[in-house]
């Protein structure tokens, strides 16, 4: 009897001294890295998302809170991250985390699973170019049309030719920077994409809809709405992004620390 008291007090012991370190270095944010088996400093990935509101999995493991969110205690070295939600493509990627630093994937653009396209004219058109601020100038066979964007729906009247040659209009490029710069809206044949630049990785298209060949395209930087002509001519529109201000928070000032560098080719 005397022995298996000795024997579970040294159980208890072992399991104390092996616990206790093990508790206190995850206290002080320290965690042991499953490829080297040593004790290394954890990193945190902090993730935003356009629109928020999405449920975050790294690693397989589910987030506690929807984005925005900052998920702690990671070990060095590359995690999966997938991002859901409803009605959207889900998001995923390798990411880098490095120990004592900060992963930052801010205002991750999810792409709908079905574009939402609105047809704006009752007659066809050859061509739209912006001839001002929230205003398009439509070419059909015979006429000219002046369409003012500012108003719900747009406003479509014919104009002189008069008129149209005392407004100066411009070419509308076949390339838009949307989303802070960073993503594109391009122009290839008859294909409007989307190019999605990752923040650990390239360039990725997305298809949104199709036009009718040789004519421009015009978006709105301030409410997200793309105006192009469909394959028959008739004008319409996509919502890009969200009507709504993109919704964020500051990472807390415990967990700011300096963004960790990109790696390429994860």
């Amino acid at each position: 009897m005397l022995l298996l008291r000795k024997i579970i007090f040294y159980i208890f012991a072992v399991i104390y001294l092996v616990l206790c370190p093990l508790i206190v270095a995850r206290m002080l944010g320290f965690v042991i890295n499953p490829l080297t088996h040593h004790l290394e400093k954890t990193g945190l990935v902090y993730v935003s998302t356009n629109p928020p509101d999405a449920t975050v999995y790294i690693d397989g493991r589910r987030a506690h809170q929807k984005t925005p969110t900052a998920i702690r205690d990671l070990a060095p070295g590359k995690h999966f991250i997938r991002i859901e939600h409803s009605g959207y493509n889900d998001w995923e990627m390798n990411i880098p985390i490095v120990g004592k630093k900060a992963t930052v994937l801010a205002n991750t653009l999810l792409i709908p699973q079905e574009w939402p396209i609105k047809r704006i004219s009752d007659r066809p058109f050859q061509n739209i170019t912006p001839a001002a601020d929230d205003m398009l100038i439509a070419v059909s066979a015979t006429h000219h049309f002046q369409i003012n964007l500012k108003e719900n729906p747009p406003l479509i009247k014919e104009v002189s030719n008069d008129l149209l040659n005392a407004r100066a209009s411009f070419p509308a490029p076949e390339v838009f920077l949307i989303n802070d710069n960073k993503d594109l809206l391009t122009k290839k044949g008859k294909w409007v994409q989307l190019r999605i630049k990752e923040d650990f990785g390239g360039l990725q298209a997305y298809d949104i809809t199709s036009s009718k060949p040789g004519t421009k395209m015009y978006f709105d930087e301030k409410s997200g709405e793309l105006f192009y002509l469909d394959e028959a001519g008739f004008l319409s529109e996509i919502q890009i992004l969200p009507v709504h201000p993109i919704v964020d928070i500051p990472i807390p000032e415990a967990l700011r620390f300096k963004t960790s560098n990109k790696e390429p080719n994860l």
